[in-house]
């Protein structure tokens, strides 16, 4: 039998997973969204998740923490900004998230100064800055279901 040695860039896998911040609340978990099925190398969430699946077999459960850099990014300062109340929705609110007209982004309404006629929002990734731990369990990977194959090793 042709020993298997585990995933690989461009395999195609099917994960369940649990994300949650450093203060333990959940961010995204498969129980919510169902489980994702995607190719090695182009995880459309968290793109350090591409190397933490690398080596690991059908039915490997492995806990990591992963820095901003790795997931949603550090804060950058120059993405958020004052903008006049007028161009906003009517009952702008903090923490509503309002689409961005020029570039129809989300941006995270931070505060608002009704006296001044402005709010500032944050164009940043609602997560940005922030440690995300990572559970992932891998269920399948397309191409090594058959018998023929040694997963046990």
């Amino acid at each position: 039998m042709k020993k298997y040695n585990g995933i690989r860039t461009n395999d195609i896998i099917t994960i369940s997973y649990n994300a949650r911040l450093e203060g333990g609340k959940t961010v995204s978990s498969s129980l919510d969204e169902g489980p994702l099925t995607f190719k090695v190398g182009k995880f459309p969430k968290i793109d350090a998740i591409n190397s933490v699946v690398l080596g690991m077999k059908v039915g490997e459960v492995k806990r990591v923490t992963i820095l901003p850099l790795g997931a949603f990014g550090e804060i950058d300062k120059s993405l958020i900004s004052e903008y006049c109340l007028s161009i906003l929705p009517e009952y702008v609110m903090v923490g509503q998230r309002v689409i961005e007209n020029s570039s129809s982004s989300y941006m995270n309404v931070l505060s608002v100064d009704s006296a001044k006629g402005v709010a500032l929002l944050d164009g940043n990734h609602f997560l940005a800055g922030e440690k995300i731990s990572f559970t992932v369990k891998i269920i399948s990977i397309k191409g090594y279901e058959n018998s023929m194959m040694d997963v046990s090793a």
